[in-house]
């Protein structure tokens, strides 16, 4: 695949509206969730803390993975947010465990 030097307007409308889908489910849950089980519940919040970071992180490589093919030249080297999240990402594959056949 070639890399892409620039996205048209309605990918990125389309890759908007993914995420926002995504982040409208996620406060549903969270709001019929905590309806039922009440805001001073423990259990509850433990399990939302747990939760939300492998969701958010996921989310993140969710929102990589729509821009894949970018040119790297466009990340530039200077620190800026989609530099840093390359290197994140990066990082993560490093470490992450191999997968069990």
């Amino acid at each position: 695949m070639l890399c892409v030097n620039k996205y048209k307007e309605d990918y990125i409308d389309e890759c908007r509206s993914s995420m926002e889908s995504q982040l409208a489910a996620y406060k549903t849950l969270l709001t019929t969730a905590r309806a039922k089980a009440g805001t001073g519940n423990a259990a509850f919040n433990s399990a939302v803390a747990a939760f939300e970071p492998l969701f958010f992180n996921n989310l993140v490589v969710v929102l990589d993975g729509f821009f894949v093919h970018r040119s790297r030249t466009l990340e530039g080297k200077d620190g800026n947010p989609l530099n840093e999240l390359t290197k994140e990402l990066a990082d993560r594959q490093k470490r992450r465990p191999p997968d069990n056949p």
